[in-house]
């Protein structure tokens, strides 16, 4: 990205200088247990906070979406029926705000036998949208910090 790379302080998503227009995007998937718990809503929920954070950095409408959906065997009814849902809030939600679904893809089977574990179902998103170029930030010679949202110990263990 280099030279074409624009920061906006907040909102969520990243830009892309293109001419006077800026190409935002954003990614992100609802917490896994919402949507294991309430997979329509949970997936609608990530499809409207990534239109959310486009138009908080001036990007509205959205202009494509396109999908990741990770889930354990659809074998399993209760997972079936997640992986359904899912697909079904996210659709409803585009189609409410005026976003297609461009592509995506799906990975199944993310389970254990041997271990009896299966992964929480994250279907995740990548959202574009254009909009207006709002400041340029110049990269800092030391970078920027990473703040974390939990105790770091949930995080990494110590040596």
């Amino acid at each position: 990205m280099q030279l074409r790379t624009v920061s906006v302080a907040g909102g969520g998503a990243g830009h892309l200088r293109l001419g006077d227009s800026a190409l935002s995007l954003s990614c992100g998937c609802s917490p896994p247990r919402q949507i294991e718990l309430k997979p329509y809503e949970g997936a609608a929920n990530t499809v409207y906070e990534n239109a959310a954070n486009l138009a908080c950095v001036g990007s509205t409408p959205p202009l494509c979406v396109v999908n990741c959906l990770n889930f354990a065997s659809p074998v399993h009814p209760e997972i079936y029926w997640q992986l359904g849902e899912a697909v079904r809030g996210m659709g409803d939600m585009a189609v409410a705000i005026g976003a297609p679904v461009v592509g995506g893809n799906v990975s199944l089977y993310n389970e254990s036998d041997e271990f009896g574990t299966r992964i929480l179902p994250t279907p995740s998103i990548g959202m574009a949208g254009k909009g207006p170029v709002l400041c340029y930030t110049l990269p800092t010679e030391g970078g920027r910090p990473l703040p974390l949202q939990a105790d770091p110990s949930l995080h990494w263990e110590d040596p």
